[in-house]
């Protein structure tokens, strides 16, 4: 189990899969996370099976925070804080944009 990673400041662009490791106690912030097409369906942002403790946050994901496919694209570990991230609807730390 990869421990203590710290993810900052990268680019991920036309994977499948962006993230998938089951980090424990590992921080991924300050990231940009792009889609394959118009559909995010089959790309996952963020997987943590079997991992834990990991908290990931401030990044920059690009779609809507309502978009379809985003809860199945983010896959928490146990007890992984997530948030808060900047989605293409929302300005700065959940607020929505105008």
């Amino acid at each position: 189990m990869p421990l203590q990673w710290i993810i900052r400041n990268s680019n991920f662009w036309n994977n499948v899969n962006h993230i998938v490791s089951p980090f424990s106690s590992a921080n991924i912030y300050g990231n940009n996370f792009g889609f394959i097409g118009s559909s995010i369906t089959t790309t996952k942002i963020y997987d943590a099976t079997s991992g834990k403790n990991n908290a990931i946050w401030n990044n920059k994901i690009g779609c809507a925070s309502d978009a379809v496919g985003i809860t199945a694209a983010v896959v928490l570990g146990t007890a992984d804080s997530y948030g808060p991230q900047f989605y293409t609807d929302i300005t700065e730390y959940g607020d929505p944009a105008s």
